[in-house]
């Protein structure tokens, strides 16, 4: 990737990492709620980077109303609900926007999300 959305973020020119995007993102925005209880959208995704991976990436998402089927699909951040939700885009039909508190996450941060998931969603 010559250049990147994300471009405040270390590393920049080159696809962004599973590692930056769990502790950037899910370990403080999502882990409070979806860590391991299971929060209202019924999706635990564990504690640590290595549970959180195989919870999210080519997992379907379990209700037939959401219009992106999985939570992360590699190569596709437009057919993601994990993108959707973060960034309140498209018409995802699947709950409201995450994080439901603290405020939405920073563009920087969306869009880190956005090109980790568009490199595909490499571990």
């Amino acid at each position: 990737m010559g250049s990147c959305a994300h471009a405040a973020i270390a590393g920049c020119g080159t696809a962004p990492t599973w590692s930056q995007v769990y502790a950037q993102v899910i370990d403080g925005s999502c882990n409070t709620c979806h860590g391991t209880k299971v929060g209202a959208g019924g999706l635990p995704i564990g504690n640590t980077a290595d549970s959180a991976y195989p919870a999210l990436v080519n997992q379907s998402t379990p209700d037939n109303s959401c219009n992106a089927s999985l939570y992360i699909k590699p190569g596709d951040a437009v057919a993601s609900l994990v993108y959707l939700k973060v960034t309140g885009g498209g018409d995802h039909g699947c709950g409201g926007k995450m994080p439901p508190s603290g405020g939405p996450l920073s563009s920087t941060l969306s869009n880190l999300v956005k090109d980790w998931i568009n490199a595909g969603a490499k571990k």
